[in-house]
């Protein structure tokens, strides 16, 4: 071979390579560049070409500078100011510095290695108009770009799927916790064309009885109705009547504790009546075990039911029931995010899901995800599940044949129907192609554990580490709770057969001493850069995150982005046992590339924004890391920035 040809075939070897996925309105971008090209390597500068012919640098870590004039020294950068369904065209260029000035593909050994140090690629971003599946998600984290709206108007797309209810149809909508007026407004507005509303939540934020029933002895001088005023003012609560006779022996005490304990209101009591019986000590105990919840409570009324659910069940058009309405009083959770519309004739029309509550919080400061699911086939299994929930098919809540009630008990098991199923979804749209979904509903029947048939798992779980045993690219997650052991035990597995996995938990949920964060962290701890398909290792944002309204509520696996057979796992369930065995939940497993594309854009842009500020928090004090400011993106984008202070 001659040294020409030899040449030519090292350069080739070496040379820069780019690889683009793309998202709704963000690309990520990974590439490569042989060892031999790494010594003097100053950075990349990355150009990109948009629809309109525009072509600019995009922006460095330096939020002031752009990559032209200050190189990009990682192997992977985000494109965050993308349109939906757009082309763009990207360039990227090694540069090496020459003196002062940074000199594009310039290289000191081997002068005509130029071509072999640039790289272009063509994408197109994806678009959520007319398919039969569209993905939208929070942004709660800040880029600092002129008009970006940090919730992408996630509230305003489910009311817009509220809106759609035809004149005379239904919604039948199941959620864990609602909050946002303008998603209330959106279900009034249905309910007065006509739409009859079946709505089912969780009985922590929704309770009809507030009455004061025990009716005890005298004793108005030791009571102190008027820390209540105080604590309602503190806490900008309405005035609530405090009752005029209050208990004198521990048995009526106690009584009144069990009463408000039934009727969610021990807030009360703790804030009137502990200060009265401080000589009671067991009576004292009594009432300091409530707490926390009955704390919460008292907040979560005038939050949730005054603001949400008292003007729906004022509505004629409307029932709303909880998991209490089947007299059932356990610690599990309706945690479903769901509804479903019919036309006229009662036939679903489509399904919204996802991660979404309708809160305030979940709209404005978390990370989630809302699908909304224009298929019948699919509006149908959920339509099923939400029937047997409510008791009926009817208007009405059949209080007798509702599935609202314990799950520890073989009779549940006996009357309980496991609905889900797969179905096959047609295309729709041009351009589509059929689709594989998935339905999976909690509590899931037990069964033995794929990788562990000596134990016993939920049906739901056994589906999950299955698909996670197929992965043979990447597996990527952002999962709020990630604490089954099963699952754990199969990423770890494919970790170790060479499949790139990373990860992102929210520090509630793997800050405990059972999350799979801390097994999986510790199982393999080296970051793999460089490559198209980079392994970052899992981690949680323990320490990054202190503001408690800021969490990353995602719940899905990305499996084999950008390979035949990639698949999302999504819903409302958390990758937890106690989700799959206890909680009314849905997850989804979807077969599709270019969904898989939409949720690994979600999950790198996450990532790579909390890597860096993880990694500064062990070196920086806290009090850098206490909101999405222009701190944080300070932090992002440039690895030089110094605190002040």
């Amino acid at each position: 071979m001659s040294s020409d040809a030899q040449k030519l075939a090292f350069y080739q070897k070496h040379r820069l390579r780019m690889h683009a996925t793309p998202g709704l309105e963000a690309v990520v971008l990974h590439w490569t560049i042989g060892e031999a090209f790494l010594p003097g390597l100053q950075g990349f500068t990355i150009f990109r070409t948009d629809a309109g012919g525009t072509r600019a640098p995009l922006r460095s870590f330096d939020w002031q500078k752009d990559s032209d004039l200050d190189p990009i020294r990682r192997f992977s950068w985000i494109d965050f100011t993308c349109t939906e369904g757009q082309t763009y065209t990207y360039e990227i260029f090694a540069r090496y510095k020459t003196g002062k000035r940074f000199k594009p593909s310039e290289y000191a050994d081997f002068p005509d290695a130029a071509p072999f140090l640039h790289a272009e690629t063509q994408v197109t971003t994806h678009s959520n108009a007319n398919r039969t599946i569209s993905v939208h998600f929070t942004k709660a984290i800040d880029t600092g770009i002129p008009g970006w709206d940090p919730t992408n108007g996630i509230d305003r797309h489910f009311v817009d799927f509220v809106d759609s209810a035809p004149a005379g149809g239904s919604i039948s909508a199941h959620f864990y916790q609602c909050n946002r007026a303008n998603i209330r407004d959106a279900f009034l507005r249905a309910a007065d064309r006509g739409v009859r509303i079946r709505f089912l939540t969780d009985s922590e934020y929704y309770s009809k009885k507030v009455s004061w029933v025990p009716k005890p002895r005298k004793l108005k001088d030791k009571a102190r109705p008027e820390l209540w005023d105080d604590f309602a003012d503190h806490m900008q609560l309405p005035a609530l009547p405090i009752p005029g006779d209050l208990p004198v022996t521990h048995l009526e005490l106690q009584h009144l504790v069990d009463s408000l304990s039934a009727q969610g209101l021990q807030a009360v009591a703790n804030a009137v009546l502990l200060p009265a019986f401080q000589a009671d000590a067991e009576a004292l105990e009594a009432l300091r075990s409530y707490r926390a919840a009955l704390l919460a409570f008292l907040i979560n009324r005038t939050k949730y039911y005054d603001v949400f659910y008292k003007p729906l069940e004022q509505h004629p058009n409307i029932r709303v029931e909880s998991d209490r309405s089947a007299g059932f009083a356990g610690a599990w959770q309706s945690h479903n995010k769901f509804a479903v519309i019919c036309d006229a004739g009662g036939n679903p029309l489509a399904v919204a899901t996802g991660s979404y509550n309708l809160t305030d919080n979940a709209t404005e400061r978390q990370n989630n995800t809302l699908l909304i699911i224009r298929a019948p086939e699919v509006a149908q299994v959920y339509l099923d599940q939400f029937n047997q929930l409510w008791g009926s098919d009817g208007f009405e809540f059949d209080r007798a044949k509702s599935k609202l009630r314990g799950r520890d008990t073989q009779k549940f098991w006996q009357d309980y129907a496991d609905l889900s199923r797969t179905v096959l979804v047609p295309a729709r749209f041009p351009g589509e192609s059929p689709m594989v979904v998935e339905v999976l509903f909690s509590p899931s029947p037990l069964e033995p554990a794929i990788n562990d048939p000596s134990r016993q798992v939920t049906h739901d779980t056994n589906r999950v580490v299955d698909f996670v045993g197929r992965a043979r690219n990447s597996i990527h997650f952002a999962a709020f709770y990630f604490t089954d052991d099963a699952v754990g035990e199969a990423v770890r597995q494919r970790m170790d057969e060479g499949v790139v996995v990373s990860g992102i938990s929210d520090n509630e949920g793997a800050g405990t001493k059972y999350s799979e964060y801390h097994f999986t962290m510790w199982h393999k701890g080296e970051i793999l850069e460089g490559s198209l398909n980079p392994g970052l290792v899992p981690f949680h944002i323990t320490d990054v995150r202190v503001n408690a309204d800021y969490v990353v509520h995602h719940k899905f696996f990305v499996l084999d982005v950008g390979a035949v057979g990639a698949t999302v796992i999504t819903g409302s369930r958390n990758f937890t046992d106690a989700a799959g065995r206890e909680n009314d939940e849905n997850m989804l497993i979807l077969q599709d590339p270019r969904l898989a594309d939409i949720f690994f854009v979600e999950f790198y842009q996450l990532f790579s924004f909390y890597k860096t500020r993880y990694e500064k928090a062990k070196i920086w004090y806290l009090k850098y890391l206490s909101g999405p400011d222009k701190t944080f993106r300070e932090m992002f984008f440039n690895p030089n920035f110094q605190p002040h202070g």
